[in-house]
């Protein structure tokens, strides 16, 4: 399954003002954008279904967020952290995991505990959420019973007594 990216090269520039793709080749930006997006579905993906159907603005601007981080962090370098292209500024947001939203990976974090939930920016309809968490059988009296047959639940057997 390919992996759709939230964000695009052109949100990118015009977003970090960096233009000149002479100097920084779109495929550079694309290379960092596939970053920031495997780093989202890495923290989405046991909450909701990858590929999300679409791209509610949240995850577009995360995805943002993260890929801009990344760039100034490799452009800039760490001489001009106080600066408004400082990228430990933006990346010290990013990483800051205290489940608030003000935070990229704090927001991502509460996608994942479905703190925050998705919706389709358009219908508003909460996008398809993973069955990873889902169990696969839920145990009844018959589950503890190793002479019922068809128990809904896996034995577990050993050919030892203990």
């Amino acid at each position: 399954m390919p992996l759709l990216p939230y964000t695009t090269v052109a949100a990118i520039r015009a977003a970090t003002g960096m233009n000149d793709a002479t100097t920084i080749p779109d495929s550079y930006i694309a290379g960092k954008i596939v970053s920031a997006t495997s780093v989202i579905n890495g923290k989405i993906g046991d909450a909701y279904t990858l590929p999300l159907a679409s791209v509610p603005g949240i995850i577009a601007q995360a995805a943002s967020e993260i890929t801009i981080a990344l760039l100034y962090m490799d452009q800039y370098g760490e001489e001009t952290k106080d600066s408004d292209k400082g990228w430990k500024k933006k990346l010290d947001l990013w990483l800051n995991d205290n489940e608030t939203a003000s935070s990229p990976l704090g927001l991502l974090i509460q996608i994942q505990k479905l703190k925050t939930k998705l919706y389709e920016d358009t219908t508003g309809a909460e996008l398809a959420r993973s069955t990873l968490r889902n169990p696969a059988f839920y145990p009844n009296a018959a589950s503890s019973d190793p002479e019922t047959p068809n128990s809904t639940a896996p034995t577990l057997t050993m050919g030892r007594k203990f």
